[in-house]
């Protein structure tokens, strides 16, 4: 609650900004992640935020993680889209690296690690483990991508 209450005051001081609206459409999804029974409540919610933050700056790459996190998390009777979220995450992925923000990011990292873990979703194993591959080369000691998805990933593809 308390965070609603800050994204407000700061989106009542800053009522163009995507990034805040886009965080605030997280913020919604969480909660669904948390309590799946409020989705018909808040799922529209959020994708309104989330579609407000698209009109406002539709090339904003934290803008298009949101999106991209949406359709990988929503279930797809409700418009989830796996692929369209591999395709999202890679154009995220690309921009947050023009825009030079990828030092000490742990969005950055999570956009990569959620790159992944959709395609695994979507069994391609070989683009899955590469990208965590990817993960390590920028932060060798991401104990999560080392120790438990690796893992859990080469178990699927039968490798040890």
């Amino acid at each position: 609650d308390k965070a609603f209450d800050y994204l407000d005051r700061y989106l009542n001081k800053y009522p163009h900004n995507a990034e805040a609206y886009a965080i605030k459409s997280s913020f919604y999804g969480y909660s669904i992640g948390i309590s799946p029974y409020k989705a018909p409540f808040v799922g529209p919610k959020s994708n309104g935020e989330l579609e407000h933050a698209l009109e406002l700056d539709p090339k904003n790459p934290w803008v298009i993680l949101a999106k991209a996190n949406a359709l990988h998390y929503i279930p797809k009777v409700f418009g989830g889209d796996p692929e369209k979220a591999v395709k999202l995450y890679r154009l995220a992925i690309d921009g947050i690296v023009k825009k030079g923000e990828t030092k000490n990011s742990w969005n950055y990292l999570n956009a990569y690690v959620n790159l992944g873990l959709c395609y695994t979703k979507l069994k391609q194993y070989d683009a899955a483990l590469q990208t965590y591959r990817q993960v390590l080369a920028i932060a060798p000691t991401f104990k999560w991508v080392k120790d438990e998805l690796i893992p859990k990933l080469q178990a699927k593809m039968g490798k040890k």
